[in-house]
Formats: C-alpha cells, sequence, structure tokens
C-alpha cells in the first residue's frame, strides 16, 4: 500500500500501490500520525532524508526471558550431551547416516559417528531411535509483532484499547520460531526495537534464532508506510545520509522499497557498495529488476519482485521471466522466496481470507487483517485495477521460481510473515511443502536451501547449517523422514539450540502460554 498526502483534508490515506500483495495486506485506514507515534507524512516537496523511528527501545525490548526461561533446559558447560541412534541428514551431501550418535560439547558438535560406542561419563543422553536430526531450519524473510507493528495495526483496529495488550513478549515470539525448528532467521524491517531483540539474543538474555535486521524501510515519497517503519529518501545526499546511518546504528544491511526514486537509488546502491552494505529488498519500481541489479542490488525479497512491476501485458511472460533469471544468473542474485505470500493470492481477491490457513495463524492482528471485517478487503474490493494487478500472480511466481532454479540461482525458503504460525498455516513448513510440491524441488534440496544455503548466505558456512564437527549445535530431531514427506518437517520431538534442550512438553507448554496470552488480546473476532 501506498501512503498518499492528501492536501485537502490533511489525512494520511492508505491507497493501494505498486507495492507487493503482503505489504497491501499489512495495511489499513490510519489518521495522520497515528502509526507509532510517527508524524504524517509531510506536505510540499519530498524531503531530502526523513527519519522518525524510535531511538530508544522500548521496556518490552528490554524485558528478560522471565515468560520462557522454565521451558528450556541448559546444559552446563563441559558437559557432554549426546543423540543417540538417529538418522543422521548432515546436508553436506545427498547421504542420511543410518543409526549415527551426534556428540555435542559447549554447543558445538565434536562427532558424528555410529552408534554403539561408549557415551562420555555424565552425558546427557537424547534417545532417538527411530527419529531423524537435521540442522536447525531457516526463516530468511519475517516480521515479528514488535512494538511499532503493533501499534500501527492495533490502532487501525481497536484505536480506544492500550497497545500494550496486543504484543505477544518478545521472549515468547522467539520462543515460538524456535518452537517451529526455526534457528536462523533475518528481520526485514528494522528499528531500534529489532537491533536490541538481536543483541538480546546474541548475548544470550533471551533465547532466539540467529538473526541478522534490516534498515528501515528505505522508501520515495510519499512512503508507502508510516515514518515509525520507513526512512523517506528523496534526493541523492539523503541516500548517502541513509547509507551512512546504516552504519552508525548497526543495522546489518539496506532493504530498499518500491517508491525509491532512481536518482536515489543509484546512489544508495554506490554507497552500500563503498560502505560495505550488502542490499536485500524490494525493487523499486522507477528502476526495475534488470537495472536494480546491474546497479548492485543483489538480494532480492520476493521472488515476484522481478516481474510485479512491469506492465500488465508483459509481467507474465515465460520468455522475460527467464530472462529475468539468467541475469540474476549473472549478478550473483540471492532471493528470498516468500511463496507463502504468493501462494495466497491463488484465492482470489478480494477472497483471500477464504484460504483455511490463514485461519490456523496463531496471531489475531494478523489474521483480523485478511478477514471480511478489515477495511482492507472492503477497500480492494472498490478498486478493481488492484484486483487485476494480483491476477495470475501465482502462476508467475511459480514460473519465476522454476527458472531461478534452473539457472543456479538461490532461492531461499522465507515466509515474510511474523512467526507466530509455528508448525501450521503460513509457516517456515508450509513454505517448504510449496517448494517440493508446487514448484518441484526434491525434499532434500529444499532442506538444504532452508539450512547449510541459509547458514552460508549469512556468513556462516562451515560454523553452522550442517551436521560435522565443529558446526554449531542448532539441531531439530523429527519423528518422521522429511526426504520422504517434506510435512515431516512438523514432526518435531526436540531442539536443540547449542547448549539449551526443547523437549517435547516444554514445546507443548510454551506454545499453550502464547495462546493464553493470545486469545485475551481485544481483536475483533472475525467471522468464520
Amino acid at each position: 500500500m501506498v501512503a498518499v498526502f492528501d492536501e485537502e483534508s490533511a489525512v494520511n490515506r492508505v491507497t493501494l500501490g505498486p507495492s507487493c500483495p503482503c505489504c497491501r495486506m499489512a495495511r489499513a485506514w490510519w489518521p495522520a500520525g497515528m502509526a507509532s507515534g510517527g508524524s504524517a507524512v509531510p506536505d510540499g516537496p519530498a524531503p531530502s532524508f526523513l527519519d522518525e523511528v524510535a531511538k530508544q527501545p522500548s521496556a518490552h525490548a528490554l524485558a528478560g526471558d522471565e515468560n520462557t526461561r522454565d521451558l528450556f533446559e541448559h546444559v552446563d558447560a563441559d558437559r557432554w550431551v549426546v543423540i543417540r541412534g538417529a538418522t543422521v541428514l548432515p546436508m553436506t551431501r545427498d547421504e542420511r547416516l543410518l543409526d549415527c550418535d551426534v556428540l555435542i560439547r559447549n554447543g558445538v558438535i565434536d562427532a558424528v559417528k555410529p552408534s554403539g560406542s561408549a557415551v562420555p561419563a555424565g552425558a546427557r543422553v537424547i534417545d532417538a531411535k527411530g527419529k531423524f536430526v537435521i540442522p536447525g531450519l531457516s526463516d530468511l524473510h519475517t516480521h515479528p509483532m514488535l512494538l511499532e507493528w503493533v501499534q500501527m495495526y492495533a490502532q487501525a483496529i481497536a484505536p480506544t484499547e492500550d497497545p500494550d495488550k496486543f504484543l505477544l513478549p518478545y521472549d515468547l515470539q522467539m520462543f515460538l520460531f524456535l518452537a517451529a525448528g526455526v534457528t536462523r532467521t533475518e528481520i526485514l524491517m528494522g528499528t531500534v526495537e529489532e537491533l536490541t531483540l538481536r543483541d538480546s539474543v546474541r548475548s544470550g538474555r533471551i533465547r532466539g534464532p540467529a538473526m541478522r535486521v534490516a534498515s528501515p524501510l528505505i522508501d520515495g515519497f510519499p512512503a508507502m508506510y508510516p515514518p515509525a517503519l520507513s526512512w523517506v529518501v528523496g534526493d541523492a545526499d539523503g541516500a548517502r545520509r541513509a547509507a551512512q546511518t546504516i552504519v552508525d546504528r548497526g543495522f546489518d544491511f539496506a532493504k530498499p522499497y518500491t517508491r525509491l526514486s532512481r536518482e536515489a537509488f543509484t546512489v544508495l546502491a554506490s554507497e552500500c557498495e563503498r560502505l560495505g552494505i550488502p542490499m536485500m529488498g524490494h525493487v523499486p519500481a522507477a528502476v526495475g529488476a534488470e537495472d536494480a541489479m546491474a546497479m548492485g542490488q543483489r538480494g532480492v525479497a520476493h521472488v515476484f519482485e522481478f516481474f510485479y512491476n512491469d506492465p500488465p501485458e508483459k509481467k507474465h511472460d515465460v520468455e522475460r521471466l527467464a530472462r529475468y533469471a539468467r541475469l540474476a544468473r549473472q549478478h550473483g542474485a540471492i532471493v528470498q522466496g516468500t511463496l507463502c505470500i504468493a501462494n495466497v493470492t491463488g484465492y482470489e481477491w478480494p477472497d483471500v481470507q477464504k484460504d483455511p490457513r490463514l485461519h490456523q495463524t496463531l496471531e489475531p492482528l494478523v489474521k483480523f487483517v485478511f478477514s471480511d471485517e478489515a477495511t482492507f478487503n472492503g477497500m480492494f474490493r472498490s478498486m478493481p485495477d488492484r484486483i487485476e494487478a494480483v491476477r495470475g500472480l501465482w502462476d508467475s511466481s511459480k514460473r519465476m521460481t522454476q527458472a531461478l532454479l534452473a539457472e543456479g540461482v538461490r532461492v531461499l525458503p522465507a515466509t515474510d510473515l511474523s512467526g507466530s504460525d509455528v508448525t501450521e498455516g503460513l509457516s517456515m513448513h508450509e513454505e517448504l511443502r510449496l517448494y517440493v510440491e508446487e514448484i518441484g524441488v526434491k525434499p532434500i534440496e529444499s532442506l538444504r536451501l532452508a539450512t547449510a544455503h541459509a547458514a552460508e548466505y549469512q556468513g556462516e558456512a562451515g560454523r553452522a547449517g550442517q551436521i560435522a564437527s565443529g558446526q554449531r549445535s542448532d539441531l531439530v530431531i523429527l519423528d518422521q523422514d522429511p526426504t520422504v514427506d517434506i510435512r515431516a518437517t512438523r514432526s518435531i520431538d526436540t531442539v536443540i539450540l547449542g547448549r539449551h534442550l526443547l523437549s517435547r512438553e516444554s514445546r507443548e507448554r510454551g506454545i499453550a502460554r502464547a495462546k493464553q496470552i493470545y486469545s485475551a488480546m481485544p481483536v475483533p473476532q472475525p467471522a468464520s
């Protein structure tokens, strides 16, 4: 969606513009300056650089692990952990290692060897006979429901309520990622809240997936999202300031957005290259995929970003999609698939809420946005051109994904969702199913994309993402074989995060705890 300043009413209206479906789905009408305390988009010419995102973390971001501490079993330093008698899928190659022991010490895999040898004295033994061990999964495009998102949604849905009533504690949000077997993630819009969360996980104050955090959305004027989530960049100087601010505040990469001007994008790409800042984001409509990659954008945040801004008569052209795939290979592009979001449009808009997977999400705010009662759906129905804009998106996303993979371009699994789905709904497990059953990727290769290749993309090749000596022990023990049926990634028995163990019983207790808090949130219940 695009936030458009109305000069007559001085109200920040929301209309649909050339953005991805997930961004349009996430918006509702709001009065000027409502979201996260940010001000309205200013009248007059575009500002060079508008930065109104929060600079100080909230009490929620500074909180500890009070809600989850009791759910994890902590293994003392130097004590051995032995996963006994499992089938190991190491992701170093296609083979499986039958009836093996995985020996772990101080959060690092020491060895993988045939079962039956003596167990080190005092070891914590996990009986995994008949089970399967894989590296922890990755979801490389997420948006946890932290304070700035909750304020935007809550004030649009229930403006008289305290936004804190809609907020799941951050340590429980990170727990839900781990409970789903996701031990690596990438947050694709950052403020001080996300940076503080990242640092809390890295310091061990709370337990959660390894993560990288994007800059705020680096957008043009008027921005699609409010100033609480966006940097508005209006010219070359503003682009230089944006790049330097990424370094100064410690964001991991830049996220260009759809309305960024060609001039600003050109300078942003140049400055990011000079400063060593990776770029992962949308393809600005004024630039296009071909020129964006040529100018240095290697990270593409949705598979449909290649064609979404093309004219209607061209965006579904098979030869054009194949050409984008060849260019992506030549430029060394990395693509975050977000097939879940593309696939949900298989239900003709505005009937997307009929998709049963949407009703399986735990997050009430997200669920309500998709409902008939949400302003978004009524607004969408009044705009036939916008309905037409997403028609056929899934079919072209499938073809684009297949063309990219055929060229050897890595399309890494990612959901573009909050992470609250655990193993049902539009979760990472559904993303993997789509790779296998809709795109035609072999189960073992989809797992490799979500483990070894994801770790390599985040600069951790040789340290994580595989099951081998010297790798970090971020592991998932499954009841069933995911190389036979990819749905088996949902059959989680135990999650291991370094020196912390999350048992089946603790997973269930933690999920129930989150559900109880969700059920108390004052979100209107959508009609079934």
